[in-house]
């Protein structure tokens, strides 16, 4: 199976052992503390995340010009891409450790969570350096069509970036919520 991030469905049998034995559909009704903390904070990424993705469609429909557009992707933007980062900070430094420590069988699991976050990290690089070209060019007074090239840019980057960050989103889960709920966290 490819665990490529752009490639993979799901955890292949192997790392799907602990969700065999409880299953998302099982959760709600077991989660714990910690689990339910771990799932309230990917679910304020996902919403984020799709109110970002809105804005991005709204320009895509031309209901707003460049110039809205980073009045509207600015400070949300920031503060997404800020948050997503202290938040890998602290999963790649303290809970993937210990959790590969706990739980051995799963260990190339979270290798690959790892791996996912140097390619996010990538990507919020990119959307980041695609949106302040964007912001410079339309504070330089550029053509429009500049403006326009450098928009498309920044959502080409962010559609790529979100896409990804929901299917790690959801791997990332389906390996950790079981692990957490067999400890009864």
């Amino acid at each position: 199976m490819n665990l490529d991030i752009d490639q993979r469905k799901q955890w292949p049998d192997e790392l799907q052992v602990l969700l065999k034995k409880f299953p998302r559909n099982s959760w709600k009704s077991q989660t714990a503390s910690m689990s339910q903390f771990w799932l309230d904070k990917h679910n304020e990424f996902r919403h984020q995340s799709r109110q970002l993705i809105v804005v991005s469609k709204n320009y895509r429909e031309q209901k707003f010009q460049e110039q809205e557009l980073v009045k509207r992707l600015g400070s949300p933007l920031q503060r997404f891409l800020s948050h997503l980062q202290g938040h890998h900070s602290i999963e790649d430094d303290h809970y993937f450790p210990r959790f590969r420590a706990t739980e051995k069988r799963l260990a190339s699991g979270f290798d690959v969570l790892e791996d996912d976050h140097y390619l996010l990290h990538e990507g919020m690089s990119e959307i980041a350096e695609k949106f302040n070209a964007l912001a410079g060019s339309i504070r330089s007074s550029k053509k429009s069509s500049v403006h326009q090239r450098a928009a498309d840019g920044c959502i080409s980057s962010a559609d790529v970036f979100f896409k990804r960050l929901l299917q790690h989103l959801a791997d990332e889960e389906d390996l950790i919520i079981p692990l957490m709920l067999e400890q009864g966290q």
